[in-house]
């Protein structure tokens, strides 16, 4: 009868191992073709091989004629302790791993990450715990995946065919005494100085009215994200500057 358990989990090794190398070329097949970074991909086919040991062993050790029912209750709640003192952890490797496959934003994306309280600027890093972004302030920040996935994400990445570019949007409030045909010289004359710098022409337009204000979305594009950390602040200068320089000629 040992024999027969002997031969049986010979049997069942050599199964698990064939099955284990074919999936594990179609899985790193698939991880190189969806760029993953190299430590993520690292992390996956390592928690891969961790379940495909234990089940060698387990298949082992039944070969061998030992009780493993008793195990299987011990890895159990060894597997309940680790995940209720990790939970947090094991949240982030799943965020973590979504966010790789399914690719909301790639590293080198401009992206908003909340409505409140928000944190936006370049993504520099994904790894299976943390996505670290580059700030408008040169300030990198580190934030958890599962928190990543808790909030609203907004990324600015813009295909237009094969072209990829950022769409910005950026809000500006313009006095009421300004008018329509006012309000377009201002914004046609401060593009005017940038239109070298922009693969797609800016837009704007109203969007909302008060008593004292008129808000319009002004919209540039750019291929590299890293621009909008310098032009967004020269043309909302420049732009409010105009707008001043308008007010004073109405009065």
């Amino acid at each position: 009868m040992e024999w027969e358990n002997l031969v049986a989990a010979g049997v069942s090794l050599l199964v698990l191992f064939v099955v284990y190398k074919f999936l594990m070329k179609r899985i790193e097949r698939k991880l190189n073709r969806k760029e993953i970074p190299p430590e993520a991909r690292n992390g996956i086919v390592l928690v891969i091989r961790l379940f495909v040991l234990l089940a060698a062993v387990m298949i082992a050790l039944w070969g061998a004629g030992v009780d493993t029912s008793s195990l299987y209750v011990l890895g159990g709640i060894a597997a309940l302790t680790i995940s209720f003192a990790s939970q947090t952890t094991l949240g982030n490797f799943v965020a973590g791993i979504y966010l790789i496959l399914a690719k909301p934003f790639r590293p080198g994306d401009y992206i908003r990450v909340g409505t409140a309280g928000t944190i936006e600027g370049v993504v520099k890093q994904i790894t299976l715990n943390y996505t670290k972004l580059q700030t408008i302030d040169k300030i990198y920040f580190s934030i958890s995946n599962q928190q990543i996935l808790n909030k609203e994400i907004l990324n600015y990445r813009f295909e237009e065919g094969k072209t990829v570019l950022y769409r910005y949007p950026i809000e500006l409030d313009f006095h009421i005494s300004l008018t329509v045909e006012r309000i377009n010289k201002i914004f046609s004359g401060v593009i005017e100085g940038y239109e070298e710098k922009f693969p797609k022409s800016p837009e704007y337009y109203p969007l909302r009215f008060d008593d004292s204000s008129v808000k319009f979305v002004f919209v540039i594009y750019v291929k590299d994200p890293k621009e909008i950390f310098t032009l967004k602040p020269q043309m909302v200068g420049d732009l409010l500057r105009a707008q001043e320089r308008a007010k004073s000629q109405n009065q």
